[in-house]
């Protein structure tokens, strides 16, 4: 079955319309879906033992579908024995993912995405095993962008989500902000366990891409290694329309057994107070554009928020199809979820009763540090260019806690507490920096000097 799908999905006139927006029949949902076919494959490869002394692959196939530019692995059945594994890899770029029974729960019985149209299957089966099995389904074939220009390809000044005369996104490289296919949205993870927040109109039982890199000259996108994917399923969302827009998502495993947070170290923390009109916010996303390497990959912009209304913002940052699901970013921390265009464009309120409560349901807070028990952040920049510093908190309550301090809001240290001290001493700088605590977030912050 082909799938040709709107990179804007327009609304239907009859969402709720409220102060400051425009009638419900003019918004979009800014999301870029890839085109793809969902090409049957029916495989067996029958119950498959090992007598041997050592693991040894007793089966291969391999999927050849000419044309396509990507392919991802669907199975209806999969019956691994303990120690026995699954290996699949890309022709075309060497890139491989390796499943145990487990592994194969936690992906949905699916694969990440790879890269070209030819794909290796290899059946490893532990000493002593019997009864190895797996029967391939269909393959999620991906196909270039839609030839005719409806609004996927490109994204340039007048489209939905730019705002003023010219498309002002450049391209970015956060690892907490990840692309969620395939239905072509952004998700950020909040928290150190790799919880993500998007818009509700993009749940799917799907994957989150981290490092994603250029597209290719005809706009079509290329997916990162495997280690770089990680399911994302599940949790709650609400797809209300305006202000009314939410999901709280959990995430999976890579095959090295990471979750984002273990891969990359980074979270993007949810504010602790609401944003105003008139501060600036900055988006990250995966929006499609004009220049086909940026297309659907990370770019950033910033802008003015022009309105804080109940339960939504609205502001002048420039996005486009695929920035759906995006974070508000409002002093270093989630003040909104982009969801809806045009300029301004649409966020929903991060702190809306029902969308707090679902991230205390998926994902309820440990405890921990709280703003009012910290009492100072103190650091500065020794002559080696080591920035050293200290997060004081008022009394010993918080003893065995962890608190998060950013340096330039690129490289965040999960620091212990220690009676009622989190020391902390990284290297090596030069310039100006800024240190900040990230969770709890927006408590302190000091600029240092390096030599």
């Amino acid at each position: 079955m082909r799938h040709w799908v709107k990179g804007m999905a327009l609304l239907v006139a009859a969402l709720a319309t409220g102060a400051g927006m425009a009638r419900a029949d003019e918004l979009y949902h800014p999301t870029a879906p890839m085109p793809f076919d969902d090409v049957e494959y029916r495989l067996d490869s029958g119950k498959q033992g090992n007598p041997d002394d050592e693991v040894k692959m007793v089966w291969s196939h391999i999927v050849n579908l000419p044309d396509y530019v990507s392919l991802r692995l669907h199975f209806g059945m999969v019956s691994l024995e303990p120690g026995s594994v699954v290996r699949v890899a890309s022709a075309f770029d060497n890139d491989d993912q390796v499943f145990d029974g487990e592994l194969f729960t936690e992906w949905f019985n699916t694969t990440a995405y790879f890269n070209g149209d030819t794909l290796s299957i290899e059946l490893w089966a532990a000493p002593g095993t019997t009864s190895n099995r797996i029967v391939l389904d269909h393959v999620e074939a991906g196909l270039p962008p839609h030839p005719v220009d409806d609004g996927i390809i490109t994204g340039s000044s007048g489209q939905c989500g730019i705002c003023g005369g010219t498309d002002d996104r450049t391209p970015s490289s956060m690892d907490w902000s990840g692309r969620i296919m395939s239905i072509g949205c952004t998700g950020s993870v909040y928290n150190t366990e790799s919880c993500v927040v998007s818009a509700g109109h993009c749940r799917v039982t799907g994957v989150i891409q981290f490092r994603v890199p250029n597209s290719n000259s005809n706009c079509s996108t290329n997916n990162p290694p495997a280690a770089d994917q990680f399911p994302i399923s599940g949790g709650q969302s609400r797809n209300g329309g305006v202000g009314a827009d939410w999901w709280v998502a959990t995430t999976g495993t890579n095959s090295m057994g990471q979750r984002p947070y273990d891969r990359y170290g980074v979270f993007m923390p949810i504010a602790s107070a609401p944003a105003n009109a008139g501060d600036t916010g900055t988006l990250w996303g995966y929006g499609v554009d004009q220049t086909c390497s940026r297309s659907q990959t990370q770019q950033t912009h910033s802008g003015a928020i022009n309105q804080r209304l109940a339960d939504h913002y609205r502001y002048s940052i420039d996005l486009r199809g695929g920035n759906s699901g995006s974070g508000l970013i409002v002093n270093n921390a989630i003040a909104g979820i982009v969801t809806h265009c045009p300029c301004p464009n649409y966020a929903t309120r991060h702190d809306n009763a029902d969308f707090a409560a679902a991230r205390d349901a998926v994902c309820p807070d440990s405890g921990g540090v709280e703003c009012s028990n910290v009492k100072r952040l103190k650091a500065r920049c020794r002559d080696n260019g080591a920035i050293k510093g200290t997060v004081i908190l008022l009394d010993n309550s918080n003893d065995g806690d962890t608190v998060t301090v950013s340096i330039d809001n690129t490289l965040d240290l999960v620091i212990t507490v220690v009676d009622n001290k989190a020391k902390f001493n990284v290297c090596c700088y030069s310039g100006t920096h800024n240190v900040s605590l990230k969770d709890p977030s927006n408590c302190a912050s000091t600029n240092v000097s390096c030599p």
